[in-house]
Parts: structure tokens; sequence; C-alpha cells
């Protein structure tokens, strides 16, 4: 702490276990192009890392301590796979998996808590919190394709580029697309406790 109402803190987190996001659909096209009988398409993170430099408000009682957190976040390891399985109604069944990378963002973190002291050697806290960050999508490559059970190597026009300003082209050796954002923000809270056995 600066003082005792003013300090600073950095904190750092990270996936441990990533969520699936799953999207199914069945897709019907005009001849003469196949039909698709289904799509699912499985998203994934790899294992984001943030680092959460913030700058500290709090009152400075001897007791019960309200406090809030202002900071930014920085985020690090932030690829994503996205795995698309499609048949068709000629029988066709063509796994294509994904690697995307992201543009660099800077999101914002915000907490609000209170610290009671019971005694010396038991305090108990409560907190709110909230994420802001938005991850635009910079590039996709395909890592790997499997058509009914053979593996191909991945073609060289299997790669999309994202561009913030544009403009778009859609082709075999040149394909750009205008970026989109990736949400990652969220709100929290949760409570713990500090028994402090020696002192």
């Amino acid at each position: 702490m600066f003082s005792g109402n003013v300090g600073a803190e950095l904190g750092a987190a990270m996936t441990v276990l990533p969520r699936k996001f799953t999207l199914d659909q069945n897709i019907q096209q005009a001849s003469p192009v196949v039909a698709y009988d289904s799509y699912t398409g499985v998203r994934q993170a790899k294992g984001l890392l943030l680092l959460t430099p913030s700058l500290v408000l709090q009152t400075n009682n001897s007791k019960c301590n309200v406090y809030t957190r202002l900071g930014v976040a920085l985020p690090f390891n932030t690829e994503t796979k996205l795995q698309e399985t499609i048949t068709t109604n000629a029988a066709l069944n063509d796994i294509t998996t994904w690697s995307i990378k992201n543009y660099f963002s800077v999101g914002a973190t915000a907490a609000l808590g209170i610290k009671l002291r019971i005694s010396d050697h038991l305090a108990v806290w409560a907190e709110v919190s909230m994420l802001y960050l938005n991850l635009l999508i910079k590039e996709q490559d395909v890592t790997s394709e499997d058509v009914n059970g053979g593996v191909y190597a991945p073609a060289n026009f299997e790669h999309i580029a994202f561009s913030k300003t544009g403009p778009v082209y859609i082709g075999f050796t040149n394909n750009t697309q205008l970026t989109y954002a990736q949400p990652y923000s969220n709100l929290g809270g949760g409570w713990w406790y500090n028994v402090l056995v020696w002192q």
C-alpha cells in the first residue's frame, strides 16, 4: 500500500479447464451446392492467461474495511481451437480443426468488496468483480482435416486473415475478412476467510 487508503495490486488468472462452446445446425442449400445434413462446431480456448494490475482504494478501519479495485486486463496465450464437423447427404463426414489467433486487446477489471476482521486470528471478506474483455480475431488456419477417416495435410489456401479495416477478399490465394469480437467478459463474486495460526 502507498498509504492506509491507496495501494496497488498485481493479479493473475489462468483457465485450467476451458469450457467448450458447441453450435449445432441443420443447413439446407439449393442445388447444385451439396446440402449439408448437419454442422457441428466446437470452440475451446487453449489456456487464457490474464495479468491484472490494479489501483486499490480502501477505508482504513481496524475492524471493517470496504475496498474497490480498478485496473486493466492484459491477455496472453489467447489461441482458440475450433473443430468443425460437416456431414452431408452424400455420405461425406468432414472433420476440420482450425487454430484461431487474436489481436492483442486490453480489457478492464473492477471489484467491490468488504473485509471484516473478527479477531486477531480470523478475517472474512466478500467481493463482486467484473471483467470486460473482447478479443478481435486475427487469423484462422487449418491444422488438420479428416474426410471419411482419411487424414489430409492442410492446403496453402486454408488460411483466413481478419482485417480491422478491410478490404475483403475471398479466394484460394487471398482470403481476407473483416474481424469480429469474441467476448470474454464476465461478472463474478465470492467470499473467503483467512486464519492466522501463529503471529
